[in-house]
């Protein structure tokens, strides 16, 4: 198994070890993909990456995140206006998994987006 097809949490959970080594908290910051822009969305990906986080957590647009509060909703907003899809998300995180295969990523996902693509599909691009 290589480093990309790691057992599900084994990323966080060496995160978490090491960070406890050395009594240290996590940053785990949130982004939009797709907000600003989808072009924006891979540097934006990085700079989190290199400037300091410990893993990601990356929200997939949905048109009405009324559950997340008025910050993810104007994200989510503005990364569908700006035309993202749930299928344009994939390789963004495609990306960072295959940058950095041992950076922890998770997801802020409605279950509306997963019941219609269908859950299998879903979680085989997850």
């Amino acid at each position: 198994m290589t480093s990309i097809e790691a057992p599900p949490g084994a990323r966080y959970r060496s995160m978490f070890e090491m960070l406890s080594g050395r009594d240290e908290g996590a940053f785990i910051p949130f982004a939009m993909l797709g907000d600003p822009s989808p072009a924006d969305t891979p540097s934006v990906l990085r700079a989190l990456v290199e400037g300091g986080a410990d893993a990601l957590e990356l929200g997939i647009p949905f048109s009405d995140p009324v559950a997340d509060g008025p910050t993810v909703q104007a994200a989510a907003t503005r990364a569908l206006t700006a035309g993202m899809h749930v299928a344009d998300c994939w390789p963004f995180i495609a990306e960072v998994r295959s940058s950095f295969p041992t950076f922890p990523i998770g997801l802020l996902v409605y279950a509306n987006l997963i019941v219609r693509q269908g859950t299998e599909a879903f979680y085989r691009n997850a």
